[in-house]
């Protein structure tokens, strides 16, 4: 087991695997080409330069943990942050889940609202506008008609907050 440095990383076909995995070469006393091994749906190919563990097993280079000393961002016990970077490592999304529960997106600066109370207080907001127009007539003694709302079309599964 050694503590090697990231130099690059990629997702490709690795030395006969089944299929994609994230390759690395490290920076330890010469090249080496490594296999990341991440837990499923926790998966990234880091940045150069950032630190690794690399075991032998059975001749092959398996990287089984990494850590970027640059990291700067206050967590608490039990807390968890999943943030990524552009080519240039400037921040571009941070989530983080908090230990009370919260998830906070890009530290608070951008909210999201949920799609089914949004629709629920807007409906509720046609309900008494066409209360009010009920009570209203024009000159010929007609009153002006219903309003309708249908943001059915704005639902999306992802959200990006600029």
């Amino acid at each position: 087991m050694k503590i090697v440095t990231i130099k690059n990383a990629r997702l490709e076909q690795f030395q006969g695997a089944p299929g994609n995995s994230i390759a690395v070469d490290t920076e330890s006393h010469g090249t080496d080409d490594a296999e990341l091994y991440t837990e499923p749906g926790n998966i990234c190919i880091p940045h150069d330069n950032i630190k690794g563990i690399v075991i032998d097993c059975g001749g092959n280079n398996i990287v089984i943990a990494t850590w970027d000393y640059e990291f700067n961002e206050p967590l608490e016990k039990g807390e968890r942050l999943i943030f990524s970077y552009d080519a240039n490592k400037v921040l571009k999304a941070k989530i983080k889940l908090d230990k009370n529960g919260n998830i906070i997106f890009n530290d608070g600066t951008k909210s999201a609202v949920s799609h089914a109370e949004l629709n629920t207080a807007l409906q509720l907001m046609i309900t008494a506008i066409n209360a009010n127009l009920a009570l209203k007539q024009d000159a010929s003694g007609q009153t002006p008609g219903t309003v309708t709302l249908d943001i059915s079309g704005s639902e999306v599964p992802e959200v990006k907050l600029p």
